[in-house]
C-alpha cells in the first residue's frame, strides 16, 4: 500500500513537474511576443514619425536660406535632418536606423545585403512595411517619392536657384528629375527589367496612356523588347472589381514606333491582340500623344471642369433631382481616378494645353454667338458639331 502510495506521489510531481515546464514554456513564449509585439510597434511609430517629419521639412526646405555659416547648408533639408535625427535616437535608445535606397547617393547610405534584400522585397509586393526576428528585430519602412519630394528633387527648372547649386555640387544630375505617379512607374519598372539580361525573345508590352517618354526613357538594352501600345478602351471605374471580360473587344489597339521593336516581339504582341479581337493602329508616339490629348485627355479634362463648375453653383439637393442624360453623360468621366490622370496631364502637359486651348476657342465662338444673338449662325456651329458623330 505504502509502495503504491509512493510511486502515485512520484507520478503526480512528475505530471506536475511537465505541466509547470509547459506552463512556463507557454508564458515564455506569450511574453516574447507582447514583447517583440511592442518592439515592432515602437519601429513602426518611430519610422512613421521620421517620414511625417521629412513631409514636413520637405514643404519648408526650398524657401529656408541659412545664413549661419555654423551649420551645414543642408541643415534644414528632409533627408540630412532626419540623418542627424536617427544619429541621435540610435545613441539615446540604443537602435541602429539608417536611411538607404537601391539607388543611393550618398556613399554612407549604401546598403547592406539584408538591407537590399528588403528593399527588392518592399518593391515587387508593393508591400507598407517589412519586419523579421533573428537575433535582433528588423524592420523596414518604404520611403515613396511624393509630391513633397519633387520640390527639391523634380525639375531643375522648378528648384530654387540656391538650393539647386548645392544639390548638384554634392549629388550632381542623379539629385533631379524624379517623378511621382503611373508614368514613372514604367520607366522604373522598364530600368529593372534592364538589368535582368532578358532573352532575346522575351516580350515587353505597356498599355500607358502617353506613349513618347516611355519610348524616350526605355533603356536601350531592351528597347527591342518592348512593344509600346495604348488600348483606347476602358471605364470611369479603377481596380479589380472594375474588370469586364470582354472590355479589348472590337477596341483599337494603337502601336507606337513598332519599328523599333523586335520582329518576334512585334509578332507575338500582334498575335495577342489579334486574339482580344482587337483592332490595330500604328503610329508615331509624338502622333500618338497629340491625338490622345484632343480624344481622351481633354474630355476628361472638360468633365472634371464641368462637375466642378456645377458643385460650386448647385446644392446637392438639386443635382440629384435635376440631373438627366446629357449632364450624366458630360460628367461621368469625373468618375475617374483623380491619381491617374493626374500623371497623365502631367506626362502629356504640352499637347493637353494645345487641346484646351482649341476647346477654349470653340466655347468663346458660342458664348459671343449667344451674347450677340445670332441663332442661325449658332445654329449651323452645332451642325458642323453633329458630323463628328456621323465619321464615327
Amino acid at each position: 500500500m505504502k509502495k503504491t502510495i509512493k510511486n502515485y506521489m512520484i507520478f503526480t510531481f512528475f505530471i506536475s513537474g511537465i505541466a509547470l515546464i509547459i506552463v512556463l514554456f507557454i508564458l515564455y513564449k506569450a511574453l516574447s511576443f507582447f514583447l517583440i509585439q511592442q518592439q515592432i510597434q515602437k519601429a513602426r511609430l518611430l519610422a512613421h514619425t521620421l517620414v511625417y517629419t521629412r513631409d514636413y521639412l520637405a514643404t519648408l526646405a526650398p524657401y529656408v536660406k541659412l545664413t549661419n555659416k555654423n551649420f551645414h547648408p543642408f541643415s534644414i533639408t528632409p533627408a540630412y535632418t532626419i540623418s542627424k535625427i536617427s544619429t541621435i535616437i540610435a545613441t539615446k535608445e540604443h537602435m541602429y536606423i539608417k536611411q538607404t535606397s537601391d539607388n543611393y547617393r550618398n556613399k554612407n547610405n549604401k546598403p547592406t545585403k539584408e538591407e537590399l534584400k528588403a528593399i527588392k522585397f518592399l518593391q515587387s509586393n508593393k508591400a507598407d512595411e517589412l519586419y523579421y526576428v533573428k537575433k535582433d528585430l528588423f524592420y523596414a519602412y518604404p520611403l515613396k517619392i511624393e509630391k513633397s519630394c519633387l520640390k527639391c528633387h523634380g525639375s531643375k527648372k522648378e528648384i530654387p536657384p540656391q538650393l539647386y547649386k548645392k544639390l548638384l555640387k554634392i549629388y550632381g544630375n542623379r539629385a533631379f528629375n524624379y517623378k511621382e505617379g503611373e508614368i514613372r512607374g514604367i520607366i522604373a519598372i522598364l530600368k529593372e527589367l534592364s538589368q535582368l539580361n532578358l532573352k532575346k525573345h522575351c516580350t515587353i508590352i505597356d498599355f500607358g496612356s502617353t506613349k513618347k517618354t516611355i519610348i524616350q526613357k526605355c533603356p536601350k538594352n531592351i528597347r527591342k523588347n518592348l512593344v509600346a501600345s495604348h488600348p483606347m478602351a476602358g471605364t470611369e471605374y479603377s481596380g479589380p472589381l472594375a474588370a469586364i471580360a470582354d472590355l479589348y473587344e472590337n477596341k483599337v489597339m494603337v502601336v507606337c514606333n513598332i519599328e523599333e521593336s523586335g520582329e518576334i516581339q512585334r509578332k507575338r504582341a500582334i498575335e495577342i491582340f489579334n486574339k482580344l479581337k482587337m483592332k490595330i493602329k500604328y503610329m508615331n508616339a509624338d502622333e500618338h500623344d497629340r491625338h490622345a490629348a484632343f480624344i481622351s485627355h481633354m474630355p476628361h479634362i472638360v468633365s472634371f471642369s464641368i462637375a466642378n463648375a456645377v458643385l460650386k453653383q448647385e446644392d446637392k439637393e438639386h443635382i440629384v433631382t435635376l440631373a438627366a442624360g446629357g449632364f450624366r453623360d458630360m460628367s461621368r468621366l469625373a468618375k475617374s481616378n483623380p491619381h491617374m490622370w493626374g500623371d497623365i496631364f502631367k506626362e502629356n502637359k504640352k499637347n493637353l494645353l494645345d487641346s484646351i486651348k482649341a476647346f477654349k476657342n470653340e466655347l468663346k465662338k458660342a458664348k459671343a454667338m449667344i451674347e450677340n444673338e445670332e441663332w442661325e449662325k449658332l445654329k449651323k456651329w452645332m451642325e458642323m458639331g453633329n458630323e463628328l458623330h456621323k465619321i464615327m
